[in-house]
């Protein structure tokens, strides 16, 4: 992988910044849609060393911009690298990291000239796993809703199950056990109706966090024999999806409970 990864390096040096992600990056780093160097290689610090070189004097950010157009990055494309960005900061420095909550930003004001829903979808969420996280939870519930939202007016289940997470989330650490137990379950249940693989690449899948806070829920609830099964189908799940960010997460939730 190495000289691939300097292969990015020299294409951005060099200018090519079109060529160098759709010849070099998408196809042969991260293979595709399966994101090859980091779900399978784990590589996602070495990821943020090449894509800082897409950004303007390593701004997290500010997308460098050309003067030879067909050579420089479409929406498409900044918005692409963005979220990758956005997802590696979150998951390399955590949720609260600021560079990430920029990545996001700057992507979701990309949103409004590409009308993709699930873009939207994907730059709102890294928002709320930060506002979540540092902010208020009054921002970061807005945030939720906005999320849910989206979902019901675009009848998308992926966006679904991401929105009731978001809301399960939150409400729980608003003390409204019962409402983030019900939200959780929503997305639980259309998860396993539908089998609903996730569409957008996120830094945990989220039924499988969803599955923690349905299970801590039902904890604060009384329900103790639920509780556990629960968050052992969350462990579960976590390692059957490779999710290895979800995992760590549900490890911590069992082990608090």
């Amino acid at each position: 992988m190495e000289p691939l990864l300097l292969a990015v390096i020299c294409g951005c040096d060099a200018g090519l910044f079109r060529e160098t992600l759709h010849e070099v990056y998408i196809p042969r780093i991260q293979r595709g849609d399966s994101f090859f160097a980091a779900r399978t290689l784990g590589a996602r610090g070495a990821l943020l060393l090449v894509l800082a070189h897409f950004f303007e004097n390593r701004r997290w950010g500010s997308l460098v911009e050309t003067r030879v157009e067909e050579h420089g990055l479409i929406a498409e494309d900044q918005f692409f690298i963005l979220m990758q960005a956005g997802s590696y900061l979150t998951a390399t420095r955590g949720y609260a990291a600021p560079e990430a909550r920029i990545c996001y930003e700057r992507a979701e004001s990309l949103c409004n000239s590409l009308n993709r829903p699930l873009f939207l979808y994907a730059a709102l969420m890294g928002q709320w796993r930060h506002s979540n996280t540092v902010g208020k939870l009054s921002e970061a519930l807005q945030i939720a809703k906005r999320v849910y939202s989206l979902a019901e007016d675009h009848n998308e289940s992926v966006l679904l199950i991401g929105a009731c997470h978001a809301l399960a989330c939150t409400l729980y650490f608003l003390g409204e056990f019962v409402s983030a137990r019900q939200y959780a379950m929503r997305a639980i249940q259309t998860w396993r109706s539908e089998g609903v693989q996730p569409a957008v690449e996120e830094v945990d899948v989220p039924v499988t966090s969803t599955l923690s806070f349905a299970a801590i829920s039902e904890w604060h609830l009384g329900e103790i024999p639920s509780c556990r099964a629960t968050i052992a189908e969350a462990i579960s799940l976590a390692k059957r999806l490779n999710d290895i960010h979800g995992l760590v997460v549900d490890l911590v939730w069992a082990a608090i409970l």
